[in-house]
């Protein structure tokens, strides 16, 4: 059970750093009814869930049988190489470690606000008026979580 340990240790996936939302079908917003903590919203005329996700915590997801099929079906790159032992578990757990480390520093220099300014898919560039050290601190986790989680998978 590599991944399940890997996924568990990392969830940057459900955290709101790696996307913003989770698109859900229909049957998803069904299976999920007998969860009625879960916030449903419309995001772009479709049914989604906002990231960081309120079921994802330590030891993983709180709604795991009926956890939408978009994150049933989803590995990151990371989870895909130690999936196909191009990386062992602990190597990437060290990367898992690394990019919360590279996170937590580029959130220190976020701008205060609401949302998840670190997820990823929002990322087009640094938000202006950081200051030199906060723009390379979030270049740097970009680059790492692009490269890691984000990345083609193993050929």
């Amino acid at each position: 059970m590599p991944l399940t340990e890997l996924c568990e240790a990392c969830g940057l996936c459900c955290n709101g750093t790696l996307y913003t939302h989770v698109v859900l079908t229909e049957d998803d917003v069904a299976a999920l009814k007998v969860h009625p903590q879960v916030a449903i919203e419309v995001r772009d005329h479709q049914a989604a869930i906002a990231q960081g996700c309120a079921q994802h915590g330590r030891g993983g997801c709180g709604v795991y049988k009926e956890r939408p099929a978009a994150c049933a079906r989803y590995y990151c790159s990371l989870a895909e190489a130690v999936k196909y032992d191009d990386l062992s578990l602990p190597e990437g757990l060290d990367i898992v470690a690394e990019a919360r480390a590279l996170v937590e520093n580029a959130a220190e220099y976020a701008p205060p606000g609401p949302g998840k300014p670190l997820a990823v898919a929002t990322w087009d560039e640094a938000p202006p008026g950081l200051p030199h050290e906060g723009r390379l601190a979030w270049e740097r986790a970009k680059a790492y979580l692009v490269r890691h989680f984000l990345g083609p998978p193993p050929a």
